[in-house]
C-alpha cells in the first residue's frame, strides 16, 4: 500500500487498514490478489469500520473474541468474481442496527461500491459476505 496509486496486495491493504487493532485475534486468509487504488482505498475503508464496529460493539469487544476474514476467487456465469467474508465469534450476539449512518452505507456499498453484501447478524456473532466482479476489483 506504500505505492501511491497503483496495484497494492489485498492481504497488505487488509493488514495496513487493521493494524491499529487486535491484530492477534484476526485472522486474513485467501490467495494472493492484486487491487487497483481504488479498490485498496474502498478496503481500507471498509475493513476500519468494520472493525470499529467489532471493537464496540462485536467480537473484538470481549477478550476471547476473534475475527476471521476470507477472501477467495470463484467463477459463476462466465464472470471471475471476489468474495470475501467477515465472520466474528466468541463476542456477544449480533444485534442489527436501529440506525444507519454513514459507516452502515459505507459497509453496503461492499467492495466495489455498488453493493453485493450480505449481513447476518446472529447469536454467534456478524458475518458479512461481499461479492464483486474481479474486473471492478483489478481496475482503477
Amino acid at each position: 500500500m506504500k505505492r501511491s496509486w497503483e496495484a497494492a496486495d489485498f492481504e497488505v491493504v487488509a493488514r495496513a487498514a487493521l493494524s491499529s487493532f487486535a491484530s492477534t485475534r484476526i485472522k486474513l486468509s485467501g490467495p494472493e490478489l492484486a487491487v487497483s487504488s481504488r479498490t485498496a482505498m474502498s478496503l481500507s475503508l471498509l475493513l476500519h469500520e468494520l472493525a470499529t464496529n467489532a471493537v464496540k460493539y462485536g467480537a473484538l469487544s470481549v477478550p476471547e473474541g476473534q475475527v476471521a476474514i476470507a477472501w477467495a476467487l470463484r467463477r459463476a456465469d462466465g464472470v471471475d468474481t471476489l468474495e470475501m467474508s467477515w465472520s466474528e465469534r466468541g463476542g456477544p450476539p449480533a444485534v442489527e442496527p436501529t440506525s444507519r449512518g454513514f459507516g452502515s452505507r459505507l459497509i453496503r456499498m461492499g467492495l466495489s461500491g455498488s453493493g453485493g453484501v450480505k449481513l447476518r447478524y446472529g447469536a454467534l456473532g456478524l458475518t458479512v459476505e461481499m461479492s464483486a466482479p474481479l474486473a471492478q476489483i483489478q481496475q482503477g
